[in-house]
C-alpha cells in the first residue's frame, strides 16, 4: 500500500512538473524553431552561384575549362558558370571531374537575375517572367549585388518566386569591410535582407564570388573568395544537381566570403543546433558572433568565441547568425534565418 502511495506521488509531480514547464512559464511552452540545419546535417558542399567567362569577355581571367580546373584546385565541389544570353546563354559542362556543372544564367537590366539549375532561356525582359520561366524549369532564381544596382526594398518587394538576395560578392572588394573598419557595403545589403524578412519574404542569404578577374585589378572578384556550402547528410556519390537544389531550396546552406584570398579564410559553421527556444552555435575559430531578428536588430553579440547561444523570444520573429573573423583583414559567414513557430 505505502508502495502504491509513493509510485502515486511520484506520478503526480511529474505531472505537476510538465503542467509548470508549459502553462506556467508561459511562451516556451507554446513556441519552438524550425531550422533548415536540422541533426544529422553538416556542412559538406562548397558551391559557387555566379561566376563569368572569357565568353563574355575576353578580359575575363578563366575560360570555361581552365575555371572548373581551378575551382577543383580551390576545392569546390560544385560551380555555376551564369554568362549573360547575348553571351552565347547557357554554357555547357566544362566536363572536369570532381566538379558538379550547374547550368546557369545571368539577366541584366534592373536588378540583375541569376538563374540556376536550367536548361533553356526566355526572350523577355520582364523579371517576373525571367522567375517564373526558371521556376517552371525547375531552377532556382535570386537577386545578386542590391548594392550595386541600387536594388531597394522597392525593388526586391516588387517580384515573388526568387528564393534569396546576395549579401556579399566581389564588387564590394575595398568598399565594405577592410582591417576592422566597416563602410555601407555589406549593411546595405543585409538592411535590405532583413526588409524583406520582416515583411514575410523568406529568402535566404548568399554570398557570391562573381568571378572575373585575377591580378591586381580594382575590384576583387577573385576565384575562392566567396561561396556557399551546402548541408546535407552524408550521401551516396555522385551528387547530382538535383539533390544540391533541394538543399539549396530548403535554404539548408551556409555563406562565407572574403574579399581576397590572400585574406583569412572565412569562418565555418561546425555546428548549429536547436533546443525548444535556445540557438545555438558552433564555430571553428575565434569570431564575433551576432544574433539579429526582425528589423535587423542584434538581440545578442558574443566576441572572440568558437560557440555562442541564444534564447530567442517569439516577438523575435526569426534570428540569422553574422560570424566575423579578423586577423589584419576580416572575413565573414552568414547563416540562413531560424523561424519562430506556434507549437
Amino acid at each position: 500500500m505505502n508502495l502504491d502511495l509513493r509510485t502515486c506521488n511520484c506520478v503526480l509531480l511529474s505531472l505537476l512538473a510538465v503542467w509548470l514547464s508549459t502553462s506556467c512559464s508561459g511562451k516556451p511552452g507554446k513556441y519552438l524553431l524550425r531550422s533548415p540545419y536540422e541533426d544529422g546535417y553538416a556542412p559538406r558542399y562548397k558551391v559557387n552561384f555566379h561566376a563569368h567567362t572569357t565568353r563574355r569577355d575576353k578580359q575575363y581571367a578563366y575560360s570555361p575549362l581552365k575555371l572548373f580546373e581551378m575551382a577543383k584546385e580551390y576545392g569546390f565541389d560544385a560551380f555555376a558558370i551564369t554568362d549573360l544570353p547575348h553571351a552565347g546563354g547557357i554554357v555547357e559542362d566544362p566536363g572536369v571531374a570532381g566538379v558538379l556543372h550547374i547550368p546557369g544564367i545571368e539577366y541584366g537590366g534592373k536588378p540583375h537575375l541569376i538563374g540556376i539549375g536550367i536548361d533553356s532561356l526566355t526572350d523577355s525582359d520582364d523579371k517576373q517572367v525571367q522567375i517564373d520561366h526558371i521556376k517552371k524549369q525547375g531552377g532556382l532564381a535570386y537577386i545578386p549585388h542590391p548594392h550595386w544596382g541600387g536594388y531597394d526594398e522597392a525593388v526586391m518587394d516588387s517580384y515573388d518566386g526568387y528564393f534569396g538576395i546576395s549579401v556579399f560578392n566581389s564588387l564590394t572588394y575595398g568598399v565594405a569591410e577592410a582591417k576592422g573598419v566597416a563602410s555601407e557595403v555589406i549593411p546595405y545589403n543585409e538592411k535590405v535582407i532583413d526588409a524583406m524578412l520582416t515583411k514575410g519574404k523568406s529568402v535566404a542569404i548568399i554570398a557570391e564570388e562573381d568571378t572575373k578577374y585575377e591580378g591586381t585589378h580594382r575590384y576583387g572578384h577573385q576565384l575562392n573568395t566567396a561561396w556557399v556550402k551546402i548541408w546535407d547528410i552524408d550521401p551516396e556519390p555522385p551528387v547530382e544537381v538535383s539533390r544540391l537544389l533541394e538543399a539549396v531550396s530548403a535554404h539548408r546552406f551556409t555563406s562565407h566570403a572574403r574579399h581576397l584570398r590572400s585574406h583569412p579564410d572565412p569562418p565555418e559553421f561546425l555546428r548549429i543546433s536547436t533546443n525548444g527556444l535556445w540557438l545555438s552555435v558552433v564555430l571553428d575559430k575565434p569570431s564575433n558572433i551576432k544574433f539579429i531578428s526582425a528589423g535587423g536588430r542584434v538581440k545578442k553579440e558574443v566576441k572572440r568565441s568558437t560557440t555562442a547561444r541564444y534564447k530567442v523570444s517569439p516577438k523575435d520573429k526569426y534570428i540569422r547568425l553574422k560570424a566575423t573573423y579578423t586577423d589584419g583583414y576580416s572575413s565573414w559567414a552568414w547563416t540562413n534565418p531560424v523561424y519562430i513557430h506556434r507549437r
